[in-house]
């Protein structure tokens, strides 16, 4: 009898123990509301002490979620709330609420939440992270097709805490603009557009990496924008707006810019005729032109693909940039746009750059453009292939002939290993215009340029040799042509160099090169 009392009271106690430890399994994976913890949620009262003591109880459960319920907003008094001390990976799941008035330093914390309205005026810090991969402006309010709250403000709150943020379908404005983004991605060109409507000269959109910034301030996230089609216009349409720039890319390394559309506002931002005559007098109207793309930093391992920029500059170098990748670039200047790809005077020493796949540069003053330098090293190790350049500007003249130049090479003491291959020049132009070089190499290979009688042009390809020095470092600059078919309705201009027809030019009748090595006399 008494082993059956014992059997029965360790029965007994095996049951309450299990179920006691039932009971604590249920509570420590319970999710809580806000609301449990006494907050009222209508804006005005002070919920700070609640959202206090819900997070302090989270902590205890083995979810760590805490509800935002829908319908509610929480005012949370202009408090400070840090999350640190708390463990880390604590959840916020917004159904539906709104977190009112406050700074949130988080620690690994997640947000779940769809394209909803989370938070007003809220600031972040600190680590979070989203459990769709992706922060979406609308948690600050900002919505597409809603031109009343500044997209700017949010993503600018977005961007320190979280490295994703993605846009959804529609139009999103700006006034503001000049927005720094780690990584920014829309559903399609299509589907997604950011409008920025300003009255500001030299100001920007979208900015990756410091602007300006050296090599050692470059950031090493992996940074991109993707997906979206980006207008640029003014607020009165009666502004002319001058140096403006759809995307910077600053000091990063491996930035990426794929599917992407810049359009600068016809008539607004473009420049006029008058202009392109400025800029043939002086070389500093370029800072007046609009840019789609600027690399404007010491950038690293870039990667552009399926790039479409309507501006006065496709895609400008203003300073050294190493790796880039370019593929499928489209631009379509204005009727005066000044040149396709620009390369300013600082950056001429950028290398190991690459335009590839199937392009089209249409009109402009240049298809390509770099001014001339002093630096040692111009473009090294550098190349341009399967390119068309096109409907180039024949309304600029001087002394009745076209300015227009489809490929034009400022002058350089080294030019290392320039290349052109499989190139098209089809536009009412020149054709390729080779400043002053002393030693290096360029080539053309597969270059036809079609020849259009009803315009008279100055060249089909203009060079001038010098001398080089004594040093044994420094070799005579070759300009190697292969399978090249020139115009025939003008002629090519090898001035000082050790051409056997002619030390000066060449007739019409031989602009054909089936391979030639020209250099210094």
């Amino acid at each position: 009898m008494k082993n059956k009392i014992i059997v029965i009271l360790i029965f007994i106690l095996i049951k309450d123990n299990l179920w006691a430890n039932k009971q604590y399994e249920n509570t420590i994976k319970q999710t809580y509301s806000l609301l449990d913890y006494g907050a009222v949620g209508d804006g005005t009262k002070d919920d700070s002490q609640a959202f206090i003591r819900a997070l302090e109880s989270i902590d205890k459960t083995l979810t760590k979620k805490l509800i935002i319920p829908d319908g509610y907003f929480f005012n949370l008094s202009n408090k400070n709330f840090d999350l640190t001390k708390y463990s880390k990976g604590i959840i916020l799941e917004f159904q539906g609420g709104i977190i009112m008035n406050a700074t949130l330093k988080g620690n690994q914390t997640k947000i779940k939440a769809e394209r909803i309205k989370l938070f007003d005026n809220i600031n972040l810090s600190g680590s979070f992270s989203s459990l769709s991969d992706y922060a979406y402006p609308e948690w600050m309010g900002i919505f597409p097709n809603d031109n009343t709250i500044d997209l700017a403000d949010g993503i600018k709150k977005l961007s320190p805490v979280f490295f994703d943020i993605s846009l959804g379908t529609g139009d999103y404005y700006t006034r503001k603009g000049e927005i720094p983004v780690n990584g920014l991605k829309g559903v399609s060109m299509a589907g997604t557009r950011v409008i920025m409507e300003t009255d500001k000269s030299n100001t920007y959109l979208f900015s990756l990496g410091k602007i300006g910034g050296t090599v050692k301030e470059r950031t090493y996230n992996y940074n991109y924008i993707r997906d979206v089609n980006l207008f640029i216009t003014t607020k009165t349409n009666t502004t002319k707006l001058k140096g403006n720039r759809g995307i910077i890319v600053g000091a990063v390394h491996k930035p990426l810019l794929e599917n992407v559309r810049i359009q600068q506002s016809f008539g607004y931002q473009m420049f006029v005729k008058s202009d392109l005559y400025d800029f043939l007098k002086n070389e500093n109207k370029v800072q007046d032109a609009n840019v789609g793309i600027d690399f404007h930093g010491d950038s690293e391992v870039s990667k552009l693909s399926n790039i479409f920029t309507i501006a006065d500059i496709g895609i400008m170098f203003s300073q050294y940039t190493d790796f880039v990748n370019i593929t499928d670039f489209m631009n379509w200047c204005g009727p005066f746009g000044l040149a396709n790809v620009y390369f300013k005077k600082e950056a001429v020493q950028s290398q190991n750059l690459l335009f590839t796949g199937s392009q089209s540069w249409n009109q402009g003053l240049y298809g390509l453009y770099s001014e001339d330098s002093n630096l040692w090293n111009s473009f090294r190790n550098n190349k341009f292939e399967n390119l068309r350049i096109e409907q180039l500007t024949a309304d600029i003249t001087q002394n009745g002939k076209v300015v227009s130049t489809s490929i034009r090479i400022g002058k350089s003491n080294l030019i290392a290993n320039l290349m052109f291959e499989n190139i098209i020049l089809s536009g009412a132009s020149n054709g390729i215009y080779i400043g002053e070089t002393t030693s290096g190499n360029l080539y053309f290979d597969n270059v036809v340029l079609y020849p259009d009688t009803a315009i008279k042009r100055e060249f089909a390809i203009k060079s001038k040799f010098l001398k080089p020095s004594t040093s044994p470092y420094e070799t005579p600059f070759k300009i190697h042509l292969k399978n090249v078919d020139l115009y025939n309705d003008t002629e090519s201009y090898f001035e000082n160099s050790d051409l056997k027809q002619s030390r000066s030019s060449l007739p019409s009748k031989d602009n054909r090169f089936t391979e030639a090595v020209i250099s210094y006399q």
